[in-house]
């Protein structure tokens, strides 16, 4: 993924040598300083690219969760409501206190 930057500033390099009589003017450092800030602008572009795929995951993580809590949280009562139908189902109708 990091090389596609590198290579695309290397291209732009051959195309400033190959066309660009004021390009070829420039000093080697001034060259390497110029394909060196490309490969760090897209490896800063990659490294935003996938924190912003982590923090959507983070994000559908918690929402996942949060459902998850609330769909136990309705099962519960779900279950204590038929514990309750047959308790009190299975003493005559009324309802257990449980005091013996």
């Amino acid at each position: 993924m990091y090389a596609q930057f590198g290579i695309a500033t290397a291209f732009l390099g051959l195309c400033g040598t190959l066309f660009s009589p004021i390009y070829r003017a420039l000093t080697i450092q001034f060259k390497v300083y110029l394909q060196v800030s490309g490969m760090t602008l897209g490896g800063w572009i990659e490294a935003d690219k996938r924190f912003r795929a982590w923090e959507n995951m983070r994000v559908m993580e918690k929402r996942r969760l949060k459902a998850l809590e609330r769909d136990e949280g309705v099962w519960r009562e779900w279950e204590k409501m038929v514990e309750e139908e047959v308790i009190g189902k299975g003493n005559g109708g009324e309802k257990q206190t449980g005091v013996k």
